[in-house]
């Protein structure tokens, strides 16, 4: 189709399919009533492209159900419609399947249906927005809302499928990254306080040289290597391409969790002064608690995993 336009297109489908195409004449609500034909049309089995010329609100014509046949939108693009993703349809169902002759080119049409993609979208394109804030370690974040974006096809990354498998994939080294995290949150716990049991003084000796400052320190040393060796064994897997994800989501909920605990025992060794800011203990168990609500709580991540084990079970 040479001419890209939705009148282009408009004039493609009254030349070359007729039959696949609805004009209506009456006065119309833009909200119920163009919704309303539409869903009636696509129930008795039919898929038209509808025009309606007199919309409230509108001064010229309103076109809507534009992706709503394959055959006509793949005419348009010049190729089979087996050759379409099986994501192309106007998302009718949340009343916005409205375009209007004149203004909107055909090229910007929406992606919707059963298939996830993704999308190359620019920072400063129209309709984005940040909102930034700091995290509780001073780095820098932001909340991003997008409305009404629209790009290009060219932008699309993924097709047939292929985001579900990369988003979990991510979402895996996601999680495994924020279990790292907390081996650094009871790494730094555990040094913290060995050394401050070696300078504090008690009784005329370091308070280290009791035996139970010196069993909560073998605590603290065997928990985290605990941690650190299954957190390090589901990394390597990752590597491989061959972490699952009851294993990522085992090792934040194991990590985490015992983080919190290494943390709080770093808080009672040091005292009151594991529990004012003079000492960064406060931050390390904030930290470490902050890994257990994060992405997902400890309970989605037992939930996950108790489903997981059952399914492979089954």
């Amino acid at each position: 189709m040479s001419d890209q336009s939705l009148r282009g297109f408009v004039e493609m489908v009254q030349r070359d399919f007729p039959d696949d195409f609805v004009r209506i004449s009456a006065p119309v609500r833009r909200d119920l009533d163009i919704t309303s034909a539409v869903f009636e049309l696509e129930r008795s089995g039919k898929y038209p492209v509808v025009m309606f010329d007199d919309v409230e609100g509108f001064d010229l014509p309103v076109v809507t159900n534009v992706a709503g046949n394959r055959q006509l939108l793949a005419a348009a693009m010049g190729t089979s419609p087996d050759d379409l993703p099986l994501a192309y349809r106007e998302r009718c169902q949340n009343y916005q399947p409205v375009e209007v002759v004149g203004d909107a080119p055909f090229e910007e049409i929406v992606l919707e249906g059963d298939d996830v993609d993704i999308f190359v979208v620019e920072t400063d394109a129209n309709g984005v927005k940040r909102n930034p804030y700091r995290l509780v370690d001073g780095r820098g974040a932001a909340d991003l809302e997008l409305k009404d974006v629209v790009v290009p096809l060219s932008a699309r990354l993924t097709s047939g499928g292929d985001a579900v498998a990369i988003l979990s994939e991510v979402e895996d080294w996601a999680v495994l990254t924020m279990a790292a995290e907390s081996l650094g949150a009871m790494e730094c716990a555990k040094d913290l306080t060995l050394e401050y049991l070696k300078t504090r003084q008690q009784f005329g000796q370091p308070i280290g040289e009791f035996q139970l400052m010196q069993g909560k320190l073998a605590d603290m040393y065997t928990t985290t290597n605990a941690c650190k060796s299954y957190v390090y064994t589901v990394a390597r897997a990752c590597d491989k391409s061959r972490v699952t994800r009851k294993d990522a989501a085992g090792a934040i909920l194991y990590a985490a969790e015992k983080a919190t605990l290494v943390a709080l025992d770093a808080i009672q060794c040091l005292g009151g002064n594991g529990y004012i800011n003079d000492y960064p203990t406060g931050r390390y168990l904030r930290d470490a608690k902050l890994y257990e609500i994060g992405a997902g709580t400890s309970e989605i991540r037992r939930m996950l995993i108790g489903r997981e084990i059952f399914e492979e079970t089954k």
